[in-house]
């Protein structure tokens, strides 16, 4: 392979190249690149937001200007449908064969040595995973940031519940996007466009709207929106677009970046092990690489990011900027770029509580014992295998959910609803359970994957429950370190639905996902227990009917029973670090 020539720090911007796909299409595409004749590898970032070098290339924690000065073309292109490029925009479903399209004409240009590398955060996380699962040849290595692995159940899905909070505003902010376009194309869409915005500035009213397709059924730009809520299951639609589905198409190293109160956290981690064991080559195997920090989705390079809630982890873990990720990202782009091992630790995380970044050798940690703390009645959470007890009981009312405080979620809310908050709030409604263990005598770390198991009934046919687990600290303060959800109709798994038979008893268990906290001697660890989470996930209306058509008049009151005795013991299960 030819060696690049050392750059003269003269760089050439073509601000809008007209890349060829599918035989049919053009994207919009931006090059930053040396002016010194030679040939390159190059970067690729494919976004849906505008294909600015500068600021794509921002959200990646990498200086493009920088990196075309090393002697790296640095390419930004607009996916089908968006910015400058033409054809309709279906989220997830062209990526793929654009994305290998577009690395392929960048391989064949006279710049262009024929190694490629891709970057970007979110939806630019997306697009890379996609282009990888159709193994394109120029294809060195990828940096997704705050990504997934399944466009179901890490994206618009968790635990059969819809990621409403999330899925909702994501997608009206896209179709104002290509409101603006069509406008732009001399389309009178004036009418959408003004409802859109109503709703965007009214977004807690239109979360609590029901039925849920009314958007879709009345604003035809909210047509992918409107597919996804007519897929609840996992099925053929959402099976088409895994990568999770395609790990064996991966032959590049990846670098996943995520954070532990990201809605994303699930498909970065999911990405990594699957990945480490399954990517089709043993070089991409070998190399495979995973920083996870205290962040949420998607945060400022150099601000604290919002997802710190009410808590405080310093200046190195603030921010992305602070942990170096740009840095470590460079490092191993020019790592796959030669081809070469990447050095440095499999896993990087950032332990909470302790507040101090750590290398691993692997994820989850081969040392964590998994280890369960059982919910008793009264409220006591114990490693202590419970007796024989009455169960606990509560009431969940679809329209009086319980409201969101904390999580793994993307609220625009000012920070003021996810990451690390304060559960408190909803501590003294009817409806939640709170267990807590008695203050602890030493600090104990959990780090890794988190599930609860439940015994549990219903009076309904269907019906939602929610847990999380809590760091209690010694002035009350009850910080929600991560939560979850299973709808009960998935328990099963959620590519069919079996609705439940009321009062019969069931073994359900709800992914948590994973932590990384040190609760500290005297702290309290807690498990909270509900049947609801609004506006992050959509309610439940409990009737066992279609959820996206329910209206208030559909909504039945449920009540629910949660066992904690010796033959239906219910019990979070939290991967203990030895000390």
């Amino acid at each position: 392979m030819t060696t690049a020539p050392e750059p003269d720090g003269a760089l050439i911007l073509e601000p809008d190249v007209r890349v060829p796909v599918q035989g049919r299409l053009t994207l919009a595409t931006e090059v930053l690149r040396p002016r010194a004749d030679g040939k390159y590898p190059a970067v690729l970032a494919r976004t849906q937001y505008g294909k600015s070098i500068f600021d794509v290339y921002a959200s990646a924690f990498i200086d493009p200007i920088a990196l075309a000065a090393a002697g790296i073309v640095v390419v930004a292109q607009d996916c089908r449908g968006t910015g400058r490029s033409e054809g309709v925009f279906r989220q997830f479903h062209d990526e793929a064969a654009d994305g290998a399209d577009t690395i392929a004409w960048i391989a064949e240009q006279p710049w262009s040595d024929g190694r490629v590398t891709m970057v970007g955060g979110s939806y630019l996380a997306t697009t890379q995973s996609l282009a990888a699962t159709a193994s394109p040849p120029a294809l060195k290595g990828i940096v997704p940031s705050w990504g997934g692995s399944d466009f179901y159940d890490s994206f618009a899905y968790r635990g059969g519940a819809l990621e409403l909070g999330f899925t909702l505003r994501w997608a009206m902010e896209a179709a104002r996007a290509d409101a603006r376009r069509r406008t732009a194309r001399g389309e009178d869409v004036s009418e959408e466009f003004a409802t859109l915005t109503a709703a965007v500035e009214d977004i807690w009213t239109t979360y609590a709207q029901v039925p849920l397709n009314a958007m879709p059924r009345d604003v035809s730009l909210m047509r992918n929106y409107g597919e996804w809520l007519e897929h609840p299951d996992r099925d053929e639609y959402w099976q088409a677009i895994s990568p999770r589905d395609r790990y064996e198409n991966f032959r590049v190293p990846t670098m996943q970046i995520g954070g532990w109160f990201d809605v994303r956290l699930a498909g970065n981690l999911e990405n990594h092990i699957g990945l480490t064991e399954r990517a089709g080559t043993e070089y991409a195997r070998e190399n495979q690489r995973l920083v996870v920090g205290p962040w949420g989705h998607n945060p400022e390079r150099s601000a604290v990011s919002e997802a710190n809630g009410d808590l405080h982890f310093g200046y190195y873990g603030g921010s992305p900027g602070a942990g170096d990720v740009g840095g470590r990202a460079l490092a191993f782009l020019k790592s796959v770029l030669a081809e070469e091992s990447v050095a440095g630790p499999r896993v990087r995380i950032f332990v909470m509580g302790a507040n101090v970044w750590r290398d691993e050798n692997e994820w989850p940690l081969a040392r964590a014992v998994n280890t369960p703390y059982y919910l008793h009645a009264g409220g006591e959470l114990s490693t202590e295998a419970p007796a024989e007890a009455l169960p606990s009981t509560f009431r969940y009312d679809p329209a009086d959910p319980v409201p969101t405080v904390s999580g793994n979620t993307l609220l625009r809310d000012g920070g003021r609803y996810h990451g690390p908050r304060d559960r408190r709030p909803i501590h003294d409604r009817p409806d939640v359970l709170v267990f807590r263990t008695e203050p602890l005598e030493h600090d104990v770390e959990v780090t890794g994957p988190v599930t609860v198991t439940l015994h549990v009934s219903t009076s309904a046919l269907d019906t939602d429950f929610t847990a999380a687990l809590l760091d209690i600290h010694p002035d009350g303060k009850a910080v929600g370190m991560t939560d979850g959800i299973l709808r009960l109709r998935y328990r099963e798994g959620t590519d069919h639905q079996v609705l439940a038979t009321p009062g019969e008893v069931y073994r359900i268990e709800i992914d948590l996902v994973a932590t990384s906290n040190v609760f500290k001697a005297g702290h309290r660890i807690g498990v909270d227990v509900s049947s609801s989470n609004l506006p992050r996930f959509d309610r439940n209306p409990n009737n066992g009917g279609v959820i996206a058509e329910a209206t208030e008049a559909d909504f039945v009151v449920a009540d629910q029973t949660v066992f904690h005795d010796e033959t239906r013991p219910s019990f979070i299960t939290l991967p203990i670090v030895p000390n």
